[in-house]
C-alpha cells in the first residue's frame, strides 16, 4: 500500500495531510491533535518533539528550541531528529511507500531546501517535489482548476513570529510569483498583549507583580496562547491558574472585545504592508480576485473582518482551516504528480519558476552594484548590459543577496574598457555568462551548473 502525503513544517507548528480517492484529510498525531508544535527539547541525550517538549519547557528551558525551522542548516542533528520523530509519529499508517510533497517559505535558500529534503528522505519519504508555501495554499483551494479567467491572488500567511504576504498571478492554470514581503512579526505579538492584560489584572487584584518569576511568566504565556486560540471562535475565554505567584491562584475572564481593542495598533501594523505591496506593483484592492488565508494567526476574527472590509467578503478564502491549508495543498500536489507520472502527462507543470534572490553585478573596486534582476523575476532570464570597467581592477563579481558570490570573472586579457555582458539563467538554474570586449570581440564565457530549484 502507498500513500500521497503533504508535509508542512512551519515555524510554530507542523502538520501532515494525505490524499485518498480525491479527498484530502489531515493526519492526527499520537496526542489526537491535527497539528504539532514546532518545538524540540534535548534532555540527557534524548530528544522530544511537539507537545511533550512544550509541556516540559519550564523545567528544561535552556535545552528547548522554539521555532526550530529557523535552525535548518545551523544545527543539522537536532533538526534531522525533530523531523524524523515527527514523521515517525504521524505516518505510522502501515504503508510501504510514502510519497510526499514538502513546502518551504519563499525565502528559503537552496541549502535549507536541500537539507529539509534530505531529512525527509532519510525518514522514509519519497519526495516528489518541494514547492513554496503560497503556491501550496492556492492548490488547496483548487484555484488553478478554472482556466477561463486570469486572476491575481493575495496569500496572507501569519505564523507565530513571521508574516508573509505574496502576490501570485494565475493564467491558464499556471501560477507565477509577482512579488512578496516578509514581516518580523506574527501571532506571538497578540500572545504578548494578552499576557500583559493578565499581568495587569493579577497586579490589580493582588498588589503583586509576577514578572520577576520565570515559572509564573511561563504559566501566564501558556495560558495567554490558549486564550488567543479560544477567542478566535468564542466571545469570551476563561483563564484559571493555580498558585500563579507566591501561592496565589488566579482566575479571569477575557472578552474578545477587550482583546481586540488592545490589539488595534498591531492590526494596523500588520495590514499596512498590504497597501505597500500593492502600490509597488501598481495594483489596488479591486485588482485582487482572491485572498487566501494560511497560518493559525489568520483565524482571528478581527483580522478576517478587516480583510473582508478591505477586499470584499466574497474574495476571502477561509473555509479550510488556515493552519492546515498548506499541508492539504501539498497532499493535492503530491497526488497530481503521482497520477501524472502514471499517465505520462505534463499536468504537474503548474508553476512558473522565479529567482529566490536578487542578482547584482559589482565592477572592479567600485562599491556600487548594478541590479541585474530583482527577486521573483521569472525564469528563464536573459539580460544584456553594455558598460565600461576600470583597467586597473579588471574583474566582474556577480552576487546574490547577503553578498553571496555567484561568479567572479577576471578581464586581464582585455585591452579596452568597453565590454558587453550577456547574463542568462535557464529553467534548471544553470547560469551562463558571456563577456565580450567591444573592440576586439574577444570573449570570456562561464557556465555554472546548479541543482534544480524548487517551484
Amino acid at each position: 500500500m502507498s500513500i500521497d502525503l503533504g508535509v508542512y513544517f512551519g515555524g510554530s507548528s507542523m502538520s501532515i495531510a494525505f490524499s485518498k480517492d480525491d479527498k484530502l484529510s489531515i493526519i492526527v498525531n499520537e496526542s489526537g491533535d491535527r497539528s504539532t508544535p514546532s518545538i524540540l527539547a534535548i534532555e540527557e541525550n534524548e530528544f522530544s518533539v511537539g507537545l511533550p517538549a512544550k509541556q516540559n519547557r519550564i523545567r528544561n528551558s535552556k535545552n528547548t528550541i522554539l521555532h526550530s525551522k529557523q535552525f535548518i542548516c545551523k544545527n543539522s542533528s537536532q533538526i534531522d531528529q525533530s523531523i524524523k520523530q515527527k514523521i515517525d509519529c504521524e505516518t505510522n499508517l502501515g504503508v510501504k511507500e510514502c510519497r510526499a510533497v514538502l513546502s518551504i517559505p519563499l525565502n528559503f535558500t537552496k541549502e535549507q531546501t536541500e537539507f529539509l529534503k534530505n531529512c525527509a528522505e532519510k525518514s522514509g519519504f519519497q519526495v516528489l517535489r518541494m514547492i513554496r508555501n503560497p503556491f501550496a495554499a492556492c492548490m488547496a483551494y483548487e484555484l488553478d482548476d478554472d482556466n477561463s479567467n486570469d486572476s491575481i491572488i493575495l496569500v496572507y500567511q501569519m505564523g507565530g513570529n513571521s508574516i508573509e504576504l505574496t502576490l501570485i498571478s494565475l493564467s491558464n492554470g499556471l501560477y507565477r510569483l509577482i512579488d512578496s514581503v516578509d514581516l518580523k512579526s506574527g501571532g506571538d505579538q497578540f500572545t504578548e498583549i494578552i499576557t500583559e492584560i493578565l499581568i495587569e489584572e493579577f497586579k490589580k487584584k493582588n498588589k503583586a507583580d509576577p514578572r520577576g518569576n520565570k515559572r509564573s511568566m511561563f504559566k501566564l504565556k501558556s495560558n495567554a496562547e490558549e486564550l488567543k486560540h479560544i477567542l478566535s471562535t468564542m466571545e469570551r475565554a476563561h483563564c484559571s491558574i493555580d498558585a500563579l505567584y507566591d501561592g496565589i491562584d488566579f482566575d479571569y475572564h477575557l472578552t474578545r472585545q477587550r482583546f481586540e481593542s488592545a490589539c488595534t495598533k498591531v492590526y494596523q501594523q500588520i495590514l499596512q504592508p498590504i497597501d505597500d505591496l500593492l502600490k509597488r506593483n501598481n495594483l489596488n484592492e479591486e485588482n485582487i480576485d482572491k485572498v487566501v488565508l494560511c497560518g493559525a494567526g489568520t483565524k482571528m476574527c478581527r483580522l478576517q473582518t478587516l480583510l473582508k472590509q478591505k477586499f470584499g467578503e466574497s474574495k476571502l478564502l477561509n473555509y479550510l482551516s488556515p493552519d492546515e491549508v498548506i499541508a492539504l495543498g501539498n497532499a493535492k500536489q503530491c497526488a497530481i504528480l503521482f497520477n501524472s507520472k502514471l499517465k505520462k502527462s505534463s499536468e504537474n507543470d503548474r508553476f512558473f519558476k522565479s529567482l529566490s534572490s536578487p542578482v547584482y553585478l559589482q565592477v572592479g573596486d567600485s562599491p556600487d552594484r548594478i541590479l541585474i534582476a530583482k527577486k521573483n523575476t521569472p525564469l528563464p532570464l536573459k539580460r544584456n548590459l553594455n558598460l565600461e570597467f576600470d583597467l586597473a581592477a579588471p574583474r566582474l563579481v556577480f552576487l546574490e543577496a547577503d553578498d553571496k558570490i555567484l561568479a567572479t570573472i577576471k578581464l586581464d586579457s582585455f585591452k579596452s574598457k568597453e565590454i558587453g555582458i550577456l547574463f542568462q539563467i535557464k529553467l534548471n538554474e544553470t547560469i551562463e555568462i558571456s563577456v565580450t570586449e567591444t573592440n576586439s570581440n574577444e570573449r570570456i564565457s562561464l557556465f555554472l551548473n546548479s541543482e534544480e530549484n524548487p517551484e
